[in-house]
Formats: structure tokens, sequence, C-alpha cells
């Protein structure tokens, strides 16, 4: 896990963390989800990612809420997802 902080919407700040985290990973991701930012949205950005052929998430069904709630595993939660846990109360 990589992280960066920034207090603009800049998305070559953007570019220049995910290339950080694919070269002090040594990984490549498939896909990224993250929300509609302009940051996210910008020709910068999303050509970066296409000719890396990383696919990009931007709808509703793939938004990070969805993911952290839905789809993650969480360790905290003995590796299920938090919905599965809180929807029965």
């Amino acid at each position: 896990l990589v992280g960066k902080v920034s207090n603009t919407m800049d998305s070559s700040f953007c570019v220049r963390a995910q290339k950080s985290a694919m070269t002090l990973t040594g990984r490549k991701t498939k896909d990224i989800y993250h929300d509609q930012g302009s940051q996210f949205s910008s020709a910068e950005w999303t050509t970066e990612l296409s000719n890396k052929g990383i696919q990009i998430s931007m709808d509703g069904k793939g938004r990070w809420m969805e993911i952290y709630n839905h789809r993650g595993k969480h360790q905290g939660l003995g590796y299920m997802a938090p919905w599965s846990i809180y929807s029965d109360r």
C-alpha cells in the first residue's frame, strides 16, 4: 500500500502517485475504482491508465462505497463484507 496526500485537484499528482505505487510494489492493478472528481476524469489520468491496460470504474456500481461495503473482505470482520454483518441488524 502506498499513500500520497495532496490538497489540490491536480491530475498530475494522481498520475505520479499511481506510477510510484506500481514502481514500489512491482505490480500492476487490473482495475481502479475512484470517484468522478476532475483529477480522475482528466485526459491525463484516463490516458495514463488506458495505456497501461488498467480498467477504470467510475460508474455507480463500481464506486468506492460499494466496493468497500459490499465486496471488500475485512480482516477485522472475519474476512466478511460490512453489509453482510450489519444488514441483519
